[in-house]
C-alpha cells in the first residue's frame, strides 16, 4: 500500500492510521456497536483479530473527534481459508489478487454522516496493486449492504462462511469499472430474506447491484457476458429503488 490518500471528512473529524497501541480503543468501539446485534448478523472478533491485521497484514483507518475514536475500517491483505477470496470461487478469474474490507464500526453518536461509505472508499483507494476488493455482509444487515452497493460493490455470491453463517459476498474491481444504472431493462427484485432465491439467481449468472423498497429488496441484473437461463425478469426501473 502506498501513502494514504486524502479523505473528505465532516468538520471535527480527523483521519489517522491506527497502530498497535490503539487496539483497546478499536475493540471497545467494536463491542459498543455490536453488543445488541446477534452473532449471525455481525461476526464477533477479538483483540487478537485486530492485532493480526495491524501486524503486517493490512491496515486499520480510524476517525477521531477530540482524540477519541469514533469510527474505524479494516483492510486485510493476507487471507487464509477462513477469511479468503475463495468466497468468490467461480465468480472471479483464477489467481485474481484481492484484498478484503474486513470490518468497520461507527459510534452511534456519529451516524448519519456517511462515515461507513467514506471509510469504504478510503480503503479501496488504499488497495494499490491488486485487482479487486471484497467484503461480506449478512442478509439481515441492510444498512451495511446499502453502503457497499452505494460504493460500487456488487453482490457476487451468497454462501455459508465463518463457521456456517450466511453472508452476501460483495466484490469491486480495481480500478473501478463504470457500471451504468439502467433506466429500464431486465431485472429481478428479491426480498432480502428469500435466501434460496438469492442463491439460485447468483448461481445462474445474475448480480445484485442495488437495494430497493426501503432496503427490503435486492435488485438483480444479469452479469455482463452471461446468458440468462431463468426466463424473463421484470422491467427494471429507477422507481424500483425508492
Amino acid at each position: 500500500m502506498s501513502e494514504s490518500p486524502v479523505i473528505d471528512l465532516p468538520a471535527g473529524l480527523q483521519l489517522r492510521m491506527l497502530q498497535d497501541g490503539d487496539i483497546d480503543s478499536i475493540d471497545s468501539l467494536h463491542r459498543l456497536v455490536t453488543r445488541s446485534l446477534d452473532e449471525s448478523v455481525v461476526r464477533p472478533v477479538s483483540k487478537d483479530y485486530f492485532a493480526r491485521i495491524l501486524q503486517d497484514n493490512g491496515a486499520i483507518a480510524g476517525l477521531e473527534a477530540d482524540g477519541l475514536l469514533v469510527a474505524y475500517g479494516a483492510l486485510q491483505c493476507k487471507l487464509d481459508e477462513y477469511d479468503g477470496a475463495s468466497f468468490l470461487e467461480g465468480r472471479t478469474q483464477p489467481g485474481l489478487q484481492l484484498y478484503k474490507l474486513a470490518g468497520s464500526s461507527v459510534h452511534p453518536d456519529w451516524r448519519g454522516m456517511r462515515l461507513q461509505r467514506r471509510l469504504i472508499d478510503f480503503r479501496c483507494r488504499l488497495a494499490i496493486g491488486v485487482q479487486g476488493v471484497f467484503a461480506t455482509v449478512s442478509p439481515d444487515n441492510p444498512a451495511s449492504l446499502s453502503n457497499f452497493l452505494g460504493c460500487g460493490f456488487q453482490v457476487e455470491a451468497l454462501r455459508r462462511v465463518y463457521s456456517g453463517v450466511m453472508r452476501f459476498v460483495l466484490f469491486k474491481s480495481l480500478p473501478a469499472e463504470a457500471l451504468p444504472v439502467p433506466e429500464q431493462g431486465e431485472c429481478r427484485m428479491v426480498p432480502l430474506n428469500k435466501i434460496d432465491e438469492h442463491v439460485h439467481l447468483l448461481a445462474s449468472g445474475w448480480i445484485g447491484d442495488a437495494l430497493g423498497q426501503g432496503g427490503r429488496m435486492l435488485r438483480y441484473r444479469v452479469a455482463p457476458g452471461q446468458v440468462q437461463s431463468m426466463g424473463r425478469g421484470n422491467s427494471c426501473r429507477r422507481s424500483d429503488l425508492s
